[in-house]
């Protein structure tokens, strides 16, 4: 809310940094840091803004985005010690997959994930639906969009 009034008072807006990843999974809270006007990340999955976040280190030649946040386990810090039970690397695509109707035997072959975890990402996907259609639109960057942007691409 604060950000929201500031944006208000300074005739901004709030850019929401949901990725494609979190927003399958559920991990926002609707209202809170799922608010903003517009998502500029919001097509990328988890590892893609690893990699960009990467590359724009590397493009700098200095560390832009600092090193420890790229590497650090992904968590939501409801917790001390809390971290998300994904690794992202190995299943932003696999979750990406999902998300676009590719069979759970297909996904856990390809990247050789236990059939019970595929199953688990696929329910997850399926229970947070409802968050992605309240997000904020997000910039197409890819052929398979998610929210609004697949219907009325914002480019």
């Amino acid at each position: 809310m604060i950000l929201m009034n500031i944006a208000n008072n300074v005739h901004g807006m709030v850019i929401n940094n949901s990725n494609k990843t979190e927003l399958a999974m559920g991990y926002g809270t609707l209202y809170g840091d799922l608010i903003g006007g517009l998502s500029l990340i919001g097509d990328l999955n988890k590892r893609e803004v690893y990699d960009l976040s990467r590359y724009i280190n590397e493009r700098n030649h200095k560390e832009v985005i600092p090193g420890g946040i790229i590497t650090r386990k992904a968590s939501a810090e409801l917790a001390e010690g809390q971290v998300d039970p994904f690794d992202y690397e190995k299943v932003s695509d696999a979750i990406e997959e999902l998300q676009f109707g590719a069979s759970v035997q297909e996904v856990a072959e390809k990247y050789t994930l236990d059939i019970e975890e595929v199953k688990a990402l696929r329910k997850r996907i399926k229970i947070n639906e409802f968050k992605i259609r309240q997000a904020p639109p997000v910039i197409k960057l890819k052929d398979r969009s998610v929210g609004i942007g697949r219907l009325y691409p914002i480019v």
